[in-house]
């Protein structure tokens, strides 16, 4: 490992760690969120435990490409910015607003086929739950001012089939939707991940450099800060983001294909057919999942990165 201090292999190390730490153990908010957002109802009995972690298996596998990603792009275009462009033409703060929307678009095209694998599999759960409804949508419609004709299965795609298991879901996946099944939800999702990077990185790092300008005799940011930073700064990704996420969810779902015929036609339905709030579903899981997996997430990668530090400086890392 040869890095320096602000070195590209520091951070991913330290991203994939705290990345796996955080998606393991906020998954059992991750399958909440995703059940409430289903169209579906689902009952409210208790589930094995180990059921609560479906998905979890196929989000550690997108950790690591998704942290490469995350970093590598965010490094490589504000270093490239430092060395184009002048404090003149481009301010420090909106350079941070560039290298999010560019890391957020990067990262939304790697994280979506992982996504809507996840989200089939926590479906698959609740379709396996009695008294669930296999039908598609089913949630109860109020009266609105327009009556919405449901897509039709043009495509002529199969009834999905509930299976268990990381490649089961896989292949059913294909056998009933085809190649396009991966990246159902690839619209709402890339606008999703772009509100998560601008918000998420521009209030973290604005709120770093002000504790450490302020509060702080040095340049290190300590462990239970980051902690704190990466709470508030998730507070404002979910509240900005939560429709977005819902759609996503939505445009995801086995039936899908058979009741919406894009993202905006799926947001109509939602707005006229269930009103409103139903585009803050699933807000409390996700609030607390952004909000521990910020506070695990900055705080591990603070603490691994100090550490990869320190070795460096005792002569462990060359």
């Amino acid at each position: 490992m040869t890095t320096n201090k602000d070195g590209l292999m520091v951070q991913l190390v330290a991203g994939s760690v705290a990345g796996l730490a955080q998606t393991t153990a906020t998954q059992p908010f991750e399958f909440w969120k995703t059940t409430a957002q289903l169209p579906h109802k689902y009952p409210s009995e208790m589930l094995p435990l180990g059921q609560y972690f479906t998905g979890c298996s196929i989000l550690n596998m997108s950790v690591v490409a998704k942290t490469a990603v995350r970093f590598g792009a965010f490094h490589g275009v504000t270093h490239w910015m430092q060395e184009n462009l002048s404090e003149e033409q481009v301010p420090s703060n909106a350079r941070v607003i560039l290298a999010s929307l560019a890391t957020g678009t990067m990262e939304s095209l790697c994280i979506v086929p992982f996504e809507a694998i996840k989200t089939n599999m926590i479906e698959n759960v609740v379709l396996g739950v009695p008294k669930v409804s296999t039908t598609g949508n089913n949630f109860k419609t109020k009266a609105t001012f327009h009556k919405v004709k449901p897509a039709t299965n043009a495509l002529k795609y199969r009834d999905p089939m509930p299976v268990q298991g990381l490649l089961n879901n896989i292949k059913e996946m294909y056998a009933s939707r085809g190649l396009r099944s991966y990246f159902q939800g690839l619209m709402p999702t890339l606008c999703r991940q772009l509100g998560n990077s601008v918000v998420r990185f521009s209030t973290y790092t604005a709120m770093k450099q002000v504790w450490l300008l302020r509060f702080s005799g040095n340049d290190t940011l300590q462990t239970y800060m980051g902690v704190i930073l990466g709470i508030l700064s998730s507070v404002a990704v979910v509240t900005l983001t939560q429709p977005l996420d819902v759609i996503k969810t939505r445009m995801q779902s086995q039936w899908a294909p058979r009741t919406y015929t894009n993202s905006i036609n799926c947001a109509y339905q939602i707005f006229v057919q269930e009103g409103i709030p139903t585009f803050w579903k699933g807000f409390a899981p996700r609030l607390f999942k952004v909000g521990i997996s910020g506070g695990i997430s900055f705080g591990i990668y603070e603490y691994v990165e100090n550490l990869i530090h320190t070795m460096q400086n005792d002569g462990y890392l060359k």
